[in-house]
C-alpha cells in the first residue's frame, strides 16, 4: 500500500541484531534477537511498545523460534534447543534445554524449529530433520530423518519449514549429482505430514532455477508457498502451488 507509516518503534536491541517475532496473546509479541536474547513487548498501545522483559546469557545467536502454549522453542546456533516459559511476559525464565552438539556437526548452525503436539522438528541443513519429544520441558532427541525428495539425492539442505495443520511445508537445496551439469539438482518444496515424518514428502515441487541459489525464508498466502532466496546475481521469491498437497506445481520465479 501508498500510504504505509510507522505507528511505533522500539528501542534498538543491539548491534547487527536478527529479529523474529511471534504474536502472543493478542497484545504481546515476543522476539529474538540474535545474540541478545529473548524478549517480550506489551504492544497493546501500537504508538508506544515496551519492553516488558528479557532473557539472555546465550553465546551464540538465537536463530528460529517456535510458541507452543505458553513455552517457546527457542534455536541457540550450533549449540541446542532452549525452552522459555513466557506465561508471566514480565518474568521469562529457561525451563528446558536440549545441547544438540553431540547429534550434529559443530559447523551446523541449524535452520528452523517447528512445533506440533508433543514434538519439536529441527529443519537441520545437511543433518536432514532433528525430532525431539518436547512431553517434558526438557527435550529429548528421538531420531534423524534424513530428507530425500525421490531423486536418490541425499545431499540435501532443509533450509526452513513451516506448518500449516497436519502438513510441514521444507524448502530445501538439492546439491547437484553432477558438477559438469549445473541444471541437475535445485532443490524445491517438500510436503510433509507432521504424523508420519519418517514416511519422506507426500509431495514434492522441483524448483526450477539454478542451482547455486540458496534458499531462506517460507511462508504462506492462499492456496501458494513463496519463499525467498539469493544468490551472487542477486535475491529472489519462488511460488509453489499448493491447491494439491500431493502435487505442488512450481509457479515461477521473481528475481535473480
Amino acid at each position: 500500500p501508498s500510504n504505509m507509516q510507522v505507528l511505533g518503534t522500539v528501542e534498538k536491541i543491539g548491534e547487527n541484531a536478527d529479529v523474529k517475532f511471534k504474536e502472543y496473546g493478542g497484545d504481546l509479541i515476543v522476539l529474538t534477537a540474535g545474540h541478545n536474547g529473548i524478549h517480550t513487548y506489551n504492544v497493546n498501545n501500537p504508538s508506544a511498545p515496551y519492553e516488558l522483559d528479557n532473557y539472555g546469557g546465550y553465546e551464540r545467536d538465537l536463530t528460529s523460534m517456535s510458541l507452543l502454549g505458553d513455552l517457546a522453542y527457542v534455536l541457540v546456533a550450533y549449540r541446542g534447543l532452549a525452552v522459555i516459559d513466557i506465561s508471566d511476559p514480565n518474568s521469562l525464565s529457561q525451563v528446558g534445554y536440549l545441547d544438540y552438539q553431540q547429534y550434529t556437526p559443530l559447523n551446523n548452525s541449524l535452520g528452523t524449529v517447528t512445533t506440533y503436539g508433543n514434538k519439536a522438528v529441527i529443519a537441520a541443513h545437511d543433518q536432514g530433520f532433528y525430532v525431539m519429544d518436547i512431553t517434558n520441558p526438557n527435550p529429548v532427541f528421538e531420531e534423524q530423518i534424513i530428507v530425500d525428495f525421490g531423486d536418490g539425492n541425499l545431499e540435501v539442505k532443509a533450509r526452513d519449514s513451516i506448518l500449516e495443520g497436519n502438513y510441514l511445508y521444507l524448502i530445501a537445496e538439492d546439491l547437484p549429482r553432477n558438477d559438469d551439469d549445473p541444471m541437475e539438482g535445485g532443490g524445491g518444496l517438500g510436503i510433509y505430514d507432521m504424523n508420519d515424518l519418517s514416511a519422506g514428502p507426500i509431495g514434492y515441487g522441483p524448483n526450477e532455477v539454478w542451482y547455486s541459489l540458496k534458499f531462506m525464508h517460507i511462508d504462506f498466502s492462499r492456496d501458494k508457498v513463496y519463499f525467498t532466496h539469493w544468490s551472487g546475481n542477486g535475491a529472489g521469491v519462488s511460488s509453489h502451488d499448493i491447491s494439491d498437497i500431493n502435487n505442488p506445481i512450481y509457479g515461477g520465479d521473481v528475481g535473480a
